[in-house]
């Protein structure tokens, strides 16, 4: 007698374990949520990484802009700085060497005065008589030359009295002022009294009575 054996068969998809095709679906879409999610993440993250290189950039440009201005206008404060500082040295400059050339002129003094003295017009009379005069010393340690004492009008024009080829130091020259006024009688403005003269370094100066000091001419 012959036996049939009936070997077992796989069950069909029908009969496959329940829940097993809904779980591997739904695994699915949260891993492509997920995946989606990540990307739109970090397309956000770059999207504002951009943004904010552009605010960085823009930020640079304006902070460079800034810093070149204000290096304008530093480097022309410390130009304006330096120039002034480079006048008032050329001022002090010229200062001090007006005062050297100067030095041995503003040792030469003026001074008109008068004396009275009495005169004798005949035997039997007399008189008092005033003389004004025009003292020029030479107070400075170097000798003075072409000296020339007079009186300058105030119209400009000049009284000469006393001239001197040399005047040492400590010597002293005197002349005469321009006789008064017949019809006053009073005495002239003393200011207009003046020494002309070259001092050693060959500069020309008028020196007067008020005290100014003036450059000068000889006409040789």
């Amino acid at each position: 007698m012959v036996r049939t054996t009936t070997m077992p068969t796989k069950p069909p998809s029908s009969l496959a374990a329940p829940g097993a095709s809904s779980f591997s679906t739904g695994t699915l879409s949260i891993v492509m949520n997920w995946e989606m999610w990540i990307h739109g993440y970090a397309k956000n993250w770059h999207d504002a990484f951009e943004i904010l290189g552009a605010v960085g950039s823009a930020a640079a440009a304006v902070v460079a802009v800034w810093l070149a201005s204000r290096e304008r206008v530093d480097r022309k404060a410390a130009e304006k700085d330096r120039d002034i500082a480079r006048s008032a040295q050329l001022k002090a400059e010229q200062a001090e060497a007006k005062r050297d050339r100067e030095a041995q002129a503003r040792k030469v003094s003026v001074r008109a005065d008068y004396e009275t003295r009495a005169a004798t017009l005949f035997e039997s009379s007399s008189y008092y008589m005033i003389e004004e005069y025009i003292e020029v010393k030479n107070y400075s340690e170097l000798p003075i030359t072409n000296v020339t004492v007079g009186y300058r009008h105030p119209d400009g024009s000049k009284h000469v009295s006393k001239t001197a080829t040399f005047l040492g130091p400590g010597a002293a020259v005197t002349g005469t002022l321009p006789p008064r006024d017949p019809e006053t009688e009073s005495r002239i403005d003393v200011d207009g009294a003046y020494v002309l003269f070259r001092d050693l370094a060959g500069l020309v100066w008028e020196r007067y009575m008020d005290g100014r000091l003036v450059a000068g001419r000889i006409d040789e």
